[in-house]
């Protein structure tokens, strides 16, 4: 069992990625290990909220949530890659939002599963920021799905070759 969550302390002092593994779930966790954590190319306001990652037969995927904590504090999506899961994680696409946000919301949390062909995105999001409280304000929740064979065109450019042999045996 995989278990990806925020070290504390982090090491930096931005939020950043931990890993921690189990062999059965309930007992014997390892210590965590910092995976991934923010680095020059990001703002100074950016820490790594939370990651959800699923396994497929190319590597690991991850939904990093972004939480920039200039007021009002938004969180959005980054696609992050790594061939095992632990190290090297590559941010995809740039580093743009891998999901736009909605106009006028100013969040969006991410988990996800992969049934058959197919990453199945489950998202939770709202119009307030994340340091906002707002009693009569609700969250949202939205479904989005893409081929795995479409989220293997976003791995780093480094394996350009193997997704054209994936297109060639579709």
């Amino acid at each position: 069992y995989r278990c990806y969550i925020r070290p504390f302390p982090p090491k930096i002092a931005r939020r950043s990625i931990g890993y921690m593994e189990s062999r059965d779930h309930r007992t014997g966790w390892s210590n965590v290990v910092e995976v991934l954590v923010p680095d020059s190319q990001d703002k100074p306001t950016e820490h790594f909220y939370m990651m959800s990652v699923v396994k497929t037969n190319f590597g690991y995927f991850g939904l990093l949530t972004i939480y920039d904590t200039v007021q009002p504090g938004t969180t959005y999506l980054q696609l992050v890659y790594s061939q095992n899961g632990v190290t090297n994680w590559h941010r995809c696409n740039d580093r743009k939002p891998f999901i736009n946000l909605k106009p006028g919301y100013l969040q969006m949390y991410g988990n996800w599963n992969v049934i058959g062909d197919t990453a199945y995105i489950h998202t939770i999001e709202g119009k307030t920021g994340h340091d906002v409280y707002m009693p009569n304000e609700y969250l949202h929740s939205s479904r989005y799905k893409i081929k795995l064979t479409d989220l293997y065109a976003y791995k780093p450019e480094a394996d350009s070759l193997l997704i054209e042999r994936l297109k060639a045996n579709l």
